[in-house]
């Protein structure tokens, strides 16, 4: 029973990092595209009505896209966020927080 409770822990773990980098690639997409298309339309044209549709249509899209992963993978979005707060980088980011030179500045 111990056994196969940790090879269902595991099997829960690979998911999560399954579902984890199709939501990290996903969101990558919408990033890439929404930059894509203002630098494109910024080139192209100017003042387009055309332009400013589909540029507030993908941000519409993006922010849907945004709260439906908020809302539908909020256990997932826990763990990520417990595995980025053991990274060098977000905790050097952290404590820079919690500097006193930092605090004065902001």
């Amino acid at each position: 029973n111990e056994r196969q409770q940790q090879q269902f822990a595991k099997q829960h773990l690979d998911n999560l990092h399954e579902v984890s980098n199709v939501i990290k690639t996903a969101g990558a997409v919408f990033v890439v595209a929404g930059g894509v298309l203002y630098v494109t339309s910024s080139l192209v044209v100017g003042d387009s009505h055309l332009m400013t549709l589909i540029l507030g249509f993908l941000g519409v899209s993006f922010i849907t896209f945004v709260v439906f992963i908020f809302i539908s993978f909020r256990r997932l979005m826990n763990a990520m966020a417990e595995r980025a707060s053991e990274m060098p980088l977000v905790r050097m980011l952290l404590s820079l927080g919690e500097n006193s030179y930092i605090r004065a500045m902001l």
